[in-house]
């Protein structure tokens, strides 16, 4: 009974974890369409991009004192 209602859970958690992506991936095309390009830059590279110029700065910071 147990392993059913995890069963069930993971199920519904799959399911609305995809429906969350698909509405991401509507948003974004949205915007694309909008500032009149196909697509948008990925962000998650985006976000590694941001954190490894942070990390340098820091670097950097830390280097200066």
């Amino acid at each position: 009974m147990q392993l059913d209602q995890r069963e069930q859970d993971h199920a519904l958690r799959q399911q609305r974890q995809l429906a969350a992506l698909e509405q991401i991936g509507k948003h974004r095309q949205a915007i694309a369409t909008r500032i009149g390009t196909e697509s948008l830059p990925n962000p998650t590279e985006l976000i590694h991009q941001v954190r490894e110029e942070r990390d340098a700065d820091l670097t950097l910071d830390q280097h200066r004192r």
